[in-house]
């Protein structure tokens, strides 16, 4: 027979051993989910990549036969005809935008994107983004204008994301 002493420790053993073969159980449970969800991103990731690619191929297509017509490469054009070409230009280099966009996210959560920090004047890429907006926003009749009151110092920072994410906001507002 056991002493009570000795029970109550065979006790306390058995408790610790279910305990640890519990846990055994959930960290291999865990290690399986986890793999799946890696196989599931990596398939995200792979759909991303694709769909982009597929969705660009016809884009520049597009985007080619527009510049021709607003050319006047095929005949002269009419203000009308002008005018839904140029609107259907800029749709189209939004388009490539977001497909961009969605490829960068994609890079971004599989860390195959760094950044490129080097000294970057703001007040320039303000300027290339009032540039680039320009077009758009004399279509829409919108005025859009830029005042910077004093030099800005140079940061450190990737110019190309900065117009990334200035373009994204402005697009969006």
């Amino acid at each position: 027979t056991l002493m009570p002493d000795s029970r109550r420790l065979a006790g306390l053993v058995a408790k610790q051993s279910a305990i640890v073969i519990e846990r055994s159980r959930l960290y291999e449970r865990l290690k399986s989910v986890n793999e799946k969800l890696e196989q599931i991103n990596h398939l995200k990731n792979e759909f991303i990549s694709m769909v982009s690619h597929e969705l660009r191929t016809p884009l520049t297509t597009i985007k080619g036969f527009v510049s021709i017509v607003l050319n006047e490469e095929t005949g002269p054009l009419n203000d009308q005809q002008r005018h839904f070409l140029e609107t259907s230009d800029r749709a189209i280099d939004r388009l490539t935008l977001l497909v961009s966009d969605l490829l960068d996210i994609s890079r971004i959560e599989a860390g195959q994107i760094k950044m490129q920090l080097r000294p970057t004047n703001l007040s320039d890429v303000c300027h290339r983004l009032l540039a680039s907006f320009a077009p758009q926003m004399k279509a829409q009749n919108i005025a859009l204008s830029l005042e910077i009151s004093e030099p800005l110092p140079l940061v450190m920072a990737d110019p190309d994301r900065l117009m990334q994410v200035f373009d994204n906001l402005l697009s969006n507002a």
